[in-house]
């Protein structure tokens, strides 16, 4: 085959890392809120002195939420910066929503972890939701 006649191949596309992003920051969001709707229902209110799998797993998916934030800051930068505001927005979204998860989550956190337990030199049952 004569290599100077063939037709001129599209150079290599970047990955398209808006729908990974996009996945991972509803996955990781809808995993959060699940595992802490299942400790409400099944665990509040309980004195746990050990962490359970719910807690590893609601753990692990609110503290991703602030590296994909950031991601997600980068890539609206990146979309703005080439012009293409439909992607940036798109980008600002994602993000936003994993601000909210990351925001709101730290309060329902400390709700849940603060909320039930008993504080220092309380009598036996003041607490106790």
């Amino acid at each position: 085959m004569d290599y100077s006649t063939a037709p001129c191949q599209q150079p290599a596309r970047q990955a398209d890392l808006l729908g990974w992003f996009g996945g991972l920051v509803v996955g990781t969001g809808g995993v959060f809120g699940l595992t802490l709707a299942y400790i409400v229902v099944f665990e509040w209110g309980q004195l746990r002195l050990d962490i359970t799998w719910a807690d590893h797993l609601a753990a692990a998916a609110w503290a991703v939420q602030a590296p994909l934030a950031l991601w997600g800051l980068v890539g609206t930068v990146r979309a703005a910066w080439r012009r293409r505001f439909g992607r940036a927005v798109v980008w600002l979204l994602f993000t936003a929503w994993a601000l909210l998860v990351l925001v709101g989550g730290s309060v329902v956190l400390a709700m849940v972890v603060f909320g039930g337990a008993p504080s220092v030199g309380d009598p036996p049952g003041v607490n106790n939701l």
